[in-house]
């Protein structure tokens, strides 16, 4: 009879099976931790680069503002002029005192911020990126701030459609100055004449001509409150982004 050794390998202790969960776990934790640190920083650039877009918006609106303050300046002025022909005391015989006038409330322009970065930020919740909580608080006050510009901007349109229905019912719209475009220029040789006998249309077209004026200035007031908070916005996420 054949005798058989047997062969007996010792039991492995329990601290080999515990340094090699450790080794597992680390190994588990530091992938983890290198993704965690890849996404993070993958969405800081993504967040920068929203920023950058963003300033170049901002960049184009405060050029925008800065040609439409100037344009309702002037109009503003020229509404003066209007005014003050209006209160000729021969304003219903010599309509050419008012008529270089005339067409300038008519030329106003609406304020229309760059859409692009902001409604990327919204509609793609981008706005999640936005780590810091002063950056988003200064976004969105930018953001009721036009808003609320719109506002005084539906106003105004609606004003300019009164001023508009009495012009038509007192001047001959065909023979106006428009200062903004190619239409016709005020010539000498021409009569200007009033299609209206009633001195009241006139007054009428004058209280209109003060009313638009005030819901102007106080549009072109907001617009300025936009420049500033626009290039304040811009100072601050340059600086926050370190931006140049």
């Amino acid at each position: 009879m054949e005798v058989h050794a047997h062969t007996h390998t010792a039991r492995k202790k329990w601290t080999h099976y515990f340094w090699e969960f450790l080794m597992l776990f680390l190994a588990v934790f530091c992938g983890f931790l290198a993704e965690y640190q890849l996404e993070h920083k993958i969405e800081k650039d993504r967040e920068k680069q929203y920023m950058i877009s963003l300033v170049e918006d901002l960049q184009s609106d405060t050029a925008q503002l800065s040609r439409l303050i100037n344009l309702f300046t002037l109009i503003s002025e020229m509404e003066d002029s209007l005014k003050s022909a209006l209160k000729k005391p021969d304003i219903m015989t010599n309509a050419s005192l008012a008529y270089p006038y005339l067409g300038y409330p008519l030329d106003g322009y609406a304020f229309h911020r760059s859409e692009r970065t902001i409604q990327q930020l919204k509609n793609a919740g981008g706005l999640r990126l936005v780590q810091s909580v002063t950056v988003s608080n200064k976004i969105n006050e930018y953001d009721e701030l036009y808003r609320q510009s719109g506002e005084i901007n539906g106003v105004a349109i609606q004003t300019y459609h009164y001023y508009t229905a009495v012009l038509n019912r007192v001047a001959d719209v065909d023979l106006i100055g428009y200062p903004y475009s190619e239409k016709k220029i005020m010539t000498p040789e021409i009569s200007y004449k009033w299609i209206t006998n009633d001195s009241k249309d006139i007054q009428t077209l004058y209280n209109y001509t003060v009313n638009f004026q005030w819901v102007n200035s106080i549009y072109t007031f907001q617009l300025k409150s936009l420049k500033e908070q626009a290039i304040q916005l811009i100072y601050f996420l340059k600086k926050e982004y370190h931006l140049q």
